[in-house]
C-alpha cells in the first residue's frame, strides 16, 4: 500500500488532514514516516507541495498564479521555500521555460546562460525517497 503524491494536494498539504484522511492518529503518522521515510509528515508534505511547484511551472505564466494555487498567502514565502527546496528560484525556472520555448540563447553580461538549467536544482532528500515509496500498514488513499 501506498500514499500518492495527489493526495497530499487533496488534504491541502496539511499532515492532520493527512491523517484523518488515511485513518490514522498523527502520531501513527508521525511514527509510520520516521520508519518508512526516515522524514517527518510535515518535511514530505512541503516536499510534495514543491515538487508540484516546479511541475506547475512548466505550464505556468507567472510564480504568483503557482503560489496561490498552492495555498501559499504570500508569493514571497513560496519564492524563499521553492528556493530551499531546489537550490533555484521559480522565476528561473520560468525563465528557462520561456529560453526553451523562444529558442533564445540570451548570455547574460558575465558570460553565464540567462536562464540557468533546472537540473541545478536538486531534489530534497523526502522527496526523492518519498515519490513512489511504499507505507506499509497504511491503507491505500483513494
Amino acid at each position: 500500500m501506498h500514499i500518492r503524491a495527489d493526495v497530499a494536494l487533496e488534504c491541502r498539504y496539511s499532515a492532520r488532514r493527512l491523517a484523518q484522511r488515511i485513518g490514522v492518529s498523527q502520531r501513527k503518522l508521525q511514527r509510520l514516516f520516521r520508519a518508512e521515510l526516515a522524514c517527518t509528515p510535515g518535511h514530505w508534505l512541503r516536499s510534495q507541495r514543491m515538487q508540484a511547484a516546479r511541475v506547475m511551472l512548466e505550464s505556468s505564466s507567472t510564480v504568483k498564479e503557482v503560489a496561490y494555487s498552492l495555498g501559499f498567502r504570500n508569493e514571497s514565502q513560496f519564492c524563499r521555500d521553492f528556493k530551499q527546496a531546489f537550490g533555484c528560484s521559480p522565476a528561473t525556472k520560468l525563465a528557462q521555460r520561456h529560453s526553451e520555448l523562444h529558442g533564445n540563447g540570451e548570455v547574460d553580461p558575465r558570460g553565464r546562460d540567462a536562464a540557468p538549467r533546472m537540473s541545478q536544482c536538486a531534489a530534497t532528500p523526502c522527496e526523492t525517497r518519498a515519490l513512489g515509496e511504499e507505507f506499509h500498514g497504511l491503507r491505500e488513499a483513494g
